[in-house]
């Protein structure tokens, strides 16, 4: 391993929870190895580097292809304008851009383009993981019902035009048998599992997946240890489904089919009840708060506070929905803390938990490599103006720091980005390639289709509404 010298005038060794370190020196690799790679020095802050811990690894912003943001049922069926575009072209430029915005790791809930060529599409995504750097938790989709939305599908379809009734109605029916999709996972880990990559099941959530297919999958990953994925009570439509569905009780139908352990991850949690919250937290599973997305999709704010109360393991999550389109963790982090506030004299969000959530998400993208991810944040440009003898850098991190504020980035003792450019890829480069493939590429599905089950989502959740019926 090459040798690695880090030189920082504050090192965290756990912000928010232990003293920093002055004037501290890292070193990692051989140190009989020459040159040695100088990273930090005068004017700089170290820490572990985070982890994003909840991610699609999409590259293209969905409004640019004319998805805007709206509710979640009707931003679904809009996602399909996105352009057709090689997925190991769109993991280079969405892992690329997280690297260079100081993330270590990210998990992954991956839509494939073709759910026949899934092992395929994931060799791809991994290896743009690898040519970057960063660790990637790689969940790949198993669903079996619901692929046109939780809904009453008479009244749903009563208004649609013949192609768009079609479309809606042989979704289902198009979809592999659970046990193929379980087994094209399996063999999606043997093609792009190591150097990272870890693969999941993406057991899309409980409104996507029958009890069964719950079961098998549960099954599966007991079996062989591997973890499992899932979105979960994102919206109040989801929450009235689950309980019409499952008497109440859709976390109790997940614990009983065995999923609810310290494997399972989740995204979103908004509607979650707090004796729900209590069973996730005391079965060890990991949460994903997704503040900017739950607020660009309208699904409202995560009861962070009662995650808090009973020690549900906590992560930060972009959803590739990031605030301003920017996959900026950083500023995901301070955006949590703000929002998930309570109006008391505490913040329920302050030092260490901001801190600690940004390290959690480990859990979800592969485990950290202990002592040898390290980022280095630029304390001149974030507080130039500062009193070294009174300003705490904890508060102004909390306060100021975002993607900008970094410059150097170490994942599993390999330097990932030196001096803001990342050593993997040229990032500019491939994202120009994007850019032009995607004006290129036709969509991933009808426009026209796409279009009238979006708007037919929101007329059907519409009415829904305004009879309290969700």
């Amino acid at each position: 391993m090459t040798a690695i010298r880090i030189e920082a005038d504050y090192l965290f060794r756990r912000p928010g929870s232990l003293p920093a370190e002055r004037g501290a020196v890292i070193a990692l690799g051989d140190p009989g190895s020459a040159p040695v790679i100088r990273l930090g020095g005068s004017g700089t802050i170290v820490m572990p580097a985070p982890a994003n811990a909840h991610d699609h690894g999409r590259a293209l912003s969905p409004v640019a292809f004319g998805a805007s943001d709206r509710p979640l049922e009707a931003w679904i069926p809009a996602t399909a304008l996105l352009p057709a575009v090689d997925p190991y072209l769109q993991g280079l430029v969405a892992f690329g851009r997280l690297a260079a915005a100081g993330v270590a790791a990210t998990q992954v809930a991956y839509d494939p383009l073709r759910l026949d060529d899934l092992p395929g599409e994931a060799e791809k995504v991994a290896r743009a993981a690898r040519e970057v750097g960063i660790r990637v938790g790689l969940a790949l989709p198993v669903l079996d019902r619901n692929l046109g939305g939780y809904v009453d599908k008479q009244r749903f379809t009563a208004e649609l035009d013949v192609a768009t009734r079609e479309a809606f109605e042989t979704a289902d029916s198009s979809l592999p048998p659970i046990a193929d999709q379980v087994a094209a996972v399996e063999e999606a880990a043997r093609l792009a599992e190591g150097g990272g990559v870890s693969v999941h099941f993406h057991a899309v959530g409980p409104t996507w997946c029958s009890p069964e297919l719950m079961e098998m999958v549960a099954e599966r990953s007991a079996a062989t240890g591997r973890r499992v994925f899932m979105h979960l009570l994102e919206t109040r439509r989801q929450r009235a489904w689950l309980d019409r569905t499952f008497d109440g009780d859709p976390i109790g139908k997940m614990d009983r089919a065995g999923l609810l352990s310290p494997r399972l991850g989740c995204a979103h949690g908004v509607h979650l009840r707090e004796d729900e919250i209590a069973l996730l937290a005391e079965r060890g599973v990991t949460l994903s708060v997704n503040t900017s997305s739950n607020l660009r999709l309208n699904s409202g704010i995560a009861p962070v506070p009662a995650f808090l109360r009973h020690g549900l393991a906590m992560g930060i999550g972009l959803d590739s929905l990031g605030f301003g389109d920017t996959p900026d963790l950083f500023t995901e982090m301070r955006l949590m803390r703000l929002v998930h506030s309570d109006g008391s004299m505490r913040r329920p969000v302050d030092d260490p938990v901001p801190f600690e959530a940004l390290q959690a998400g480990h859990r979800l993208a592969g485990d950290a490599s202990e002592g040898k991810d390290w980022v280095v944040i630029d304390y001149e440009a974030l507080a130039p103006e500062r009193s070294d003898e009174r300003a705490d850098p904890i508060q102004l991190m909390l306060t100021r720091l975002s993607a900008r504020h970094v410059t150097d980035l170490v994942v599993d003792g390999r330097v990932v980005l030196a001096d803001r450019k990342l050593t993997g890829i040229n990032l500019p480069e491939v994202e120009r390639a994007l850019a032009s493939a995607a004006r290129s590429a036709k969509a991933t599905g009808s426009p026209a289709i796409a279009s009238a089950l979006s708007a037919a989502a929101t007329r059907y959740f519409a009415r829904g509404e305004a009879r309290g019926s969700g």
